[in-house]
């Protein structure tokens, strides 16, 4: 298939909404219940966004070569790989210190008068991504973009 801006567009969102499905499936048998809101998950295996990135560095390489538009395609693919990563160190490690605060906060008998729910309601520690779902995400946004550029 030739690889136009419309076949570049569309193979990146096929490929975003079959990570999501993965993850969203992959979840269900690990946690032995279907949750739907596991389809809009920010982490998880793959990672969709690299799978995405991925997608769209490849087909603007099918349809332009070793062009401009691929060099930015490979900056874009670099930041997105290294902020999931980031994301998985830092939000996750705030989100720890700030459950620990909570939690001595409660201890003590702290309440919240403004925002009571914040007292109730623990932080979500797991953000970002690990290598291995960086990498499946990698894997799978470059054999579904070569699958397509079969066609």
């Amino acid at each position: 298939m030739e690889f136009t801006g419309q076949v570049v567009f569309l193979t990146a969102f096929l490929v975003m909404i079959i990570s999501q499905a993965a993850k969203m499936i992959l979840t269900t048998i690990k946690n032995r219940k279907f949750e739907l809101r596991h389809l809009f998950e920010l982490s998880g295996m793959p990672s969709s966004h690299t799978a995405t990135v991925t997608a769209l560095a490849i087909g603007v390489y099918f349809a332009e070569g070793f062009s401009v538009l691929f060099a930015a395609m490979l900056v874009l693919f670099g930041f997105v790989v290294s902020e999931v990563v980031y994301d998985k160190m830092s939000i996750s490690m705030h989100a720890k210190i700030l459950n620990e605060v909570r939690f001595y906060l409660k201890e003590k008998g702290y309440k919240a008068k403004k925002h009571p729910i914040i007292m109730e309601k623990q932080m979500r520690e797991e953000w970002g991504h690990t290598p291995l779902e960086i990498l499946s995400g990698f894997v799978l946004g470059l054999v579904i973009t070569l699958i397509i550029s079969a066609i």
